[in-house]
């Protein structure tokens, strides 16, 4: 015999998501507005984008990671996630194989954060060593599915940069 649930409501978020105004790559909105709590974000905040409704939610408050997944960083895309808000009361979230482009480009931007993670500094040139120093040092979650040997005998990083200050420029 099936039971009837107490939380038979569906939860909102404490805004109307339809009504924010989002930048052309539906990353950043005018009103400051993320998350279940409609809260602001910094640049440093590690998020995880709904599949659904395309809005960021503070990893924070998200209880589909798994604990013993490794930390997520900022600017980290490689994964399928849906909020419990789209899903009716459970989150769904998946962890993929990330492009090398992708942790090539995660890598760059967190090595360009400014110190109180509002902003990416600009007029900085990487050297490739520092971008792969930065990608061993967040081995894990962010490379799932890749082998470490694949960095530096395949020159991954090295390949991906050109690639990569094209895309780059499409975020400033």
């Amino acid at each position: 015999m099936a039971s009837m649930s107490s939380s038979s409501h569906k939860e909102e978020l404490p805004y109307a998501l339809k009504q924010l105004n989002w930048d052309q790559m539906h990353h950043f909105n005018s009103q400051d507005t993320y998350g279940y709590k409609g809260e602001p974000r910094l640049l440093s905040d590690a998020m995880l984008q709904c599949d659904m409704c395309e809005q960021w939610f503070f990893l924070s408050e998200v209880g589909c990671v798994p604990k013993d997944a490794k930390p997520f960083v900022p600017f980290q895309r490689n994964y399928r996630f849906s909020c419990r808000i789209c899903t009716g009361g459970t989150e769904q979230f998946e962890l993929q194989q990330n492009t090398w482009t992708s942790i090539a480009l995660t890598a760059i931007y967190n090595l360009l954060l400014s110190d109180d993670g509002t902003s990416l500094k600009a007029g900085v040139w990487l050297k490739v060593k520092n971008v792969v120093s930065w990608v061993q040092s967040h081995w894990g979650g962010l490379t799932s599915g890749r082998h470490q040997s694949q960095l530096l005998e395949n020159s991954a990083i090295s390949k991906c940069l050109l690639y990569t200050q094209v895309i780059a420029s499409a975020y400033h």
